[in-house]
């Protein structure tokens, strides 16, 4: 009978046995309380207090933009991004501030593209492209052919591009009285830029290069006889009375690069670029829905006795054949011709024949009408006839 006893003992045991495995899996897996689990806590975005440059000063298009801008960036980071706004020149002219947003001294501000550190921003300022401020925003404005050769060019000079308010066209002013197709060696201030130089070379001036502060002294003194590159905001906002004709010549429109300095940016993390291009969105809608009412606004506060010199469509396609003989092919020579065959096909057949009207030189401004009623006379020839 013993080894049956024992084999009843050793079939109990492992019955044990087995139980108390069973038991201590379930205890296992059953824990008698549930406690949620455990999340990483985000790291605090940093904050930062930033500097914002801009020309043109209070009462502009670009300073409401950049107003605007600032906004969106505060509100949005919760106060995190402080920026404060530098109007006016008060960082300095358009080159020290150029050069403030590359080294990171300047953290974000309205830059015009250096050709001295890029030879291929020639592209973005080509002459005789357009006559009028329509085809200007076709070509110009986020999501026109130019954005993708001026976003890439930011890049290559140290700068990442927010947005590209309109910067306007390009006019000449001057306390004188000349045919603008021949205008006869005057003494025309430029930007220092050997494509400029070419464009009013070729179109019979004397081009000299300064610094656009000292354009309206110059004009007093008669250092010079006339300076390029007026548009119409800074006509009565930064001119003010040194000129008595602005010669419309709509020579060359461009839009402006909103950029901050690379080395900040690529150091930010994806939630605050992601705050800062949607402001620079936001700027870029303002501005450009804006653009044709400080258009009428800017032109009809020149002064009573301040004449404007038109051009018809003859007059502009003769100033254009020249320009595009002369300084595109400079130009070419610099962007290479990728860029310039694409500016080629975008470019505008010259308006022969067209009246001033037909010109259409932009949302109802600058009609034979609005010309007439201001001053009595249209055109040069008129002009020299009426003794103004």
């Amino acid at each position: 009978m013993k080894p049956k006893r024992n084999l009843v003992l050793v079939l109990a045991m492992l019955l044990m046995a087995s139980l108390l495995i069973v038991t201590s899996c379930g205890t296992a897996t059953t824990p008698a309380t549930t406690t949620a689990p455990t999340q990483a806590a985000t790291p605090a975005e940093k904050s930062y207090e930033w500097k914002l440059g801009e020309y043109k000063g209070k009462g502009s298009l670009w300073y409401d933009a950049c107003e605007l801008f600032i906004k969106v960036v505060e509100e949005k980071s919760n106060g995190r991004i402080k920026i404060t706004h530098y109007p006016g020149q008060l960082l300095g002219d358009w080159l020290p501030q150029a050069q403030a947003l590359m080294t990171g001294s300047q953290e974000l501000g309205m830059a015009i593209g250096l050709t001295s550190v890029n030879p291929r921003w020639n592209a973005t300022t080509l002459g005789y492209v357009n006559y009028n401020y329509e085809q200007a925003i076709q070509m110009m404005q986020p999501g026109g052919p130019m954005q993708e050769i001026r976003d890439k060019l930011c890049g290559e000079t140290g700068w990442k591009l927010l947005a590209s308010p309109p910067e306007a066209d390009s006019n000449v002013i001057s306390n004188k009285l000349f045919d603008p197709v021949n205008p006869g060696g005057l003494k025309v201030r430029v930007f220092s830029r050997e494509a400029w130089l070419a464009r009013y070379s070729s179109l019979g001036f004397n081009p000299v290069s300064m610094a656009m502060s000292e354009v309206p002294s110059a004009l007093a003194t008669g250092a010079i006889d006339a300076g390029s590159g007026a548009s119409h905001n800074e006509l009565s906002t930064f001119y003010g009375d040194a000129f008595k004709y602005v010669y419309a010549y709509h020579d060359s429109f461009a839009a402006m690069n909103f950029v901050m300095n690379l080395e900040l940016w690529n150091s930010l993390s994806s939630t605050d670029q992601a705050i800062l291009l949607e402001a620079g969105s936001q700027m870029d809608k303002y501005a450009w829905d804006k653009f044709g009412e400080t258009i009428t606004y800017d032109w009809n506060s020149l002064l009573p006795w301040q004449i404007v010199v038109t051009l018809n469509g003859d007059e502009w396609s003769k100033c254009a054949e020249k320009v595009r003989k002369a300084e595109w092919s400079i130009t070419q020579k610099y962007v290479g011709s990728e860029i310039m065959d694409k500016i080629r096909s975008i470019a505008v057949p010259l308006p022969w024949g067209k009246t001033l009207d037909e010109m259409n030189y932009g949302y109802g401004v600058l009609s034979e009408k609005w010309v007439r009623d201001r001053q009595g006379a249209v055109g040069y020839n008129e002009i020299k006839v009426a003794g103004k």
